[in-house]
């Protein structure tokens, strides 16, 4: 099972996302890998031009037995490709190497130091408008960034997709977003690798569940309202990546583990990182 949330614009995306980041070497592990994932359940499939396999996924997701129209494909705007005709030109390029449209066009970080994330948006806005993607949003933006973006009107963003994991949950994103209808999805909810899922109260929850310490980090995420993008090759990790809908965690157990909320970022600033 993986549900289905509506955007603002009425458009469905699948709740949990297979990310791509690093995923796959090679073109043969990569058709491996989202078969796997598809296979598994998963119908949404996250890249970006600066993971530099648009190009893999695409072919991937044509050798996958899969029916385009079956999948919801993102993509997003590199900071290096800001500015409103150039922004233009990197979708055309994002597109050319997937050989096909993305449903959902994010622009990867903002970027203020260049002043451009406002007109970037302008040029995803006006993408939407010639209905060449389904859905257009931002990623890694705060709340004084969405706020600028507002001032400067139009279709605003439709979904957010930040850093978000037990040791970082901004409770105020998550609350200005749930406002305005921006659908929040978190990146990174197992922090690459750094055995997350190993800290001692996760275990102990994860026990009473009789569930893995993956599935409550998925499961917690998810009850904060949020979506998520999660990244493995193996047909049994995502599988179980999945069957996180037959539980639900009590609010003792919510309790717990917003407590391990540190309220710092592991990974950039959106404010300083540009490359």
């Amino acid at each position: 099972m993986n549900e289905k949330v509506i955007l603002q614009n009425g458009v469905e995306m699948p709740r949990l996302g297979f990310g791509t980041y690093k995923l796959a070497p090679d073109q043969e592990s990569m058709n491996r890998a989202v078969r796997n994932g598809l296979n598994a359940g998963f119908r949404s499939i996250d890249t970006a031009e600066h993971y530099g396999n648009e190009a893999m996924v695409g072919e991937a997701i044509r050798c996958s037995g899969y029916k385009r129209e079956e999948l919801f494909l993102t993509t997003k705007i590199w900071n290096t490709d800001h500015g409103y005709h150039r922004t233009l030109e990197a979708f055309e390029e994002s597109a050319e190497r997937l050989k096909t449209y993305p449903d959902l066009l994010l622009i990867h970080w903002p970027c203020p130091m260049m002043n451009k994330y406002i007109e970037t948006w302008q040029a995803l806005q006006e993408l939407y408008r010639q209905k060449k993607i389904r859905a257009i949003g931002v990623s890694n933006f705060k709340i004084s960034h969405l706020e600028q973006l507002r001032k400067a009107g139009g279709v605003q963003p439709m979904v957010n997709q930040i850093e978000m994991h037990p040791y970082f949950i901004q409770k105020d994103m998550l609350e200005y977003c749930r406002k305005r209808k921006i659908f929040v999805s978190a990146w990174s909810p197992f922090l690459r690798g750094k055995n997350i899922a190993e800290h001692k109260e996760i275990e102990i929850i994860a026990s009473a569940h009789g569930k893995s310490p993956a599935q409550i980090v998925l499961r917690y995420l998810m009850e904060l309202g949020a979506g998520i993008t999660v990244k493995t090759a193996s047909y049994e990790h995502a599988r179980s990546n999945l069957e996180i809908y037959d539980f639900c965690l009590e609010k003792p157990e919510m309790d717990i583990l917003d407590g391990l909320n540190t309220g710092k970022r592991v990974y950039q600033d959106p404010d300083e990182y540009y490359l």
